[in-house]
């Protein structure tokens, strides 16, 4: 808690430690802090999931801080009911949404992915091609890239980026299944 909550350094937290009598070097509370975290990563993906299924609203803020000379934003997700932090080095469109999935990292297309590319203004020819292809989910980036890249994305060079807003669309139609109907006003 010192640590994570309190903002304590290592040093800080070592010195504390072997104040109260505890024999432990700074390298082995690092060890301590940083390994075996999966459980901990696990719960933080579930309590996003669980708010985001049961809320009727959630409110997000950020805020950029600099960490070993390079810019970081923190995000929080939440209400009265949850808060959920993720800490990333983009504050982009596609990083909050990446930030929704909770973990997950599918991508979808369908209804509500091209509604989404249209609302961004991707081409409808682009979007036709898109919808004309058989396969409608990708388990992960790199099989959705490679789709991207299969029917030329990749290749253009236009405004807006064809391969970002395809992808915000097909992150967002991925998300949508997890969110609670209240949220979006079913």
């Amino acid at each position: 808690m010192q640590y994570h909550q309190g903002q304590s350094t290592l040093p800080r937290v070592t010195a504390l430690l072997q104040s109260v009598g505890v024999s432990i070097s700074k390298r082995e509370v690092q060890r301590l802090l940083t390994e075996h975290q999966d459980d901990f990563l696990d719960e933080a993906q579930d309590v996003l999931r669980a708010g985001l299924a049961r809320s009727s609203w959630i409110s997000v803020d950020d805020t950029g801080a600099r960490h070993k000379a390079a810019n970081g934003f923190c995000t929080q997700i939440g209400n009265d009911d949850f808060t959920w932090f993720g800490t990333r080095t983009s504050k982009s469109r596609l990083n909050f949404l990446d930030l929704l999935r909770a973990g997950h990292s599918d991508f979808v297309l369908n209804d509500a992915a091209f509604a989404s590319m249209r609302s961004r203004a991707l081409p409808a020819i682009l979007i036709a091609r898109l919808a004309a292809q058989p396969e409608t989910s990708f388990v992960d980036h790199a099989a959705w890239q490679a789709h991207l890249e299969t029917l030329g994305f990749t290749a253009l060079t236009t405004m807006p980026d064809p391969v970002q807003v395809a992808t915000e669309g097909a992150i967002w139609a991925a998300f949508m299944p997890m969110v609670s109907c209240a949220m979006l006003s079913c």
